[in-house]
C-alpha cells in the first residue's frame, strides 16, 4: 500500500521478509483488523516499518516461487558472476500493436540477495551494495520504438533514504500521457533480470565507428 516507503526501507538495506497474507485462523492481530479496511492497512504499515511485507499468496507458492528464482540466480552467479536478482520498484504496462496480451516492464532495479525459508514460506531478501537502476533496456525500447522519453529513469533523483519514488513514477506517467492503454502500477516485485544481450549491443553501438575503423573488421 505504500511503494515509496517500501522503497526506503529497501535502500537501507534492512532485511526484508516476504510472508504470505495471514488468514483468518493464523493471525489475531490481522483477523481483528479484517473487519476494517484502514485497520488492515495501519497494521500492514507498521509491518512494513520493522521490514515485513505480505503477498497474497499460499505459503507453498512462496516456497516454490522463492526456490526457483534463487536457483536461477545462484547459477548466474556461478557461470557469469553476473547478480541477476532485483526487486523491481514499479511497473510499466502497454500493448505492442497487435499485441494479445498486454506487457510489463520494471521500472527501478535494485540488486539483492534471496534465501527462503520453506518450512515457514518465507522469502528473505536484502539489497546488494550495488546500486540501484532505472531499466535501461526499457528507456531504450521506448525511445527508438515508440517515441517516449523516460528522462526520470535515466536521471534518477535521490531523496533521504534511496530515490524519490512519487517522482519517478510522476515522471513515466506523464512521459506516457496520451498513450492509449499504457499504465503505470505503483506495484513491486522480485524478478530474474538480464542485459549483458542489451549491454554489449549498446557497447557495439557506441562505439561502432571505431571498430570499423580497425583493419580485423571486415
Amino acid at each position: 500500500p505504500d511503494l515509496p516507503g517500501f522503497e526506503d526501507v529497501l535502500s537501507t538495506a534492512q532485511p526484508i521478509e516476504v510472508r504470505p497474507m495471514p488468514g483468518p485462523d493464523r493471525s489475531a492481530v490481522f483477523a481483528e483488523a479484517r473487519a476494517d479496511s484502514a485497520k488492515q492497512r495501519q497494521q500492514i504499515l507498521q509491518d512494513l516499518r520493522r521490514g515485513v511485507v505480505y503477498i497474497r499468496e499460499s505459503a507453498a507458492t512462496v516456497s516454490s516461487i522463492g526456490k526457483k528464482l534463487e536457483r536461477l540466480w545462484k547459477s548466474d552467479l556461478e557461470e557469469g558472476g553476473v547478480n541477476s536478482l532485483f526487486v523491481a520498484v514499479g511497473l510499466l504496462r502497454w500493448a505492442e500493436p497487435g499485441g494479445r496480451e498486454p506487457v510489463l516492464a520494471p521500472l527501478l532495479l535494485y540488486p539483492i540477495e534471496l534465501s527462503t525459508d520453506r518450512a515457514r514460506g518465507i522469502l528473505k531478501i536484502c539489497r546488494l551494495p550495488e546500486e540501484p537502476i532505472g531499466n535501461p533496456s526499457l528507456v531504450e525500447k521506448l525511445r527508438r520504438e515508440h517515441q517516449v522519453e523516460l528522462a526520470s529513469l535515466v536521471d534518477l533523483e535521490p531523496d533521504e533514504n534511496g530515490f524519490d519514488v512519487a517522482k519517478l513514477l510522476q515522471g513515466v506517467r506523464s512521459a506516457i500521457r496520451g498513450k492509449a492503454g499504457w499504465e503505470v502500477l505503483d506495484e513491486a516485485c522480485i524478478g530474474h533480470f538480464t542485459f549483458n544481450k542489451f549491454l554489449m549491443w549498446k557497447d557495439l553501438e557506441e562505439n561502432a565507428k571505431v571498430l570499423c575503423e580497425n583493419e580485423f573488421v571486415r
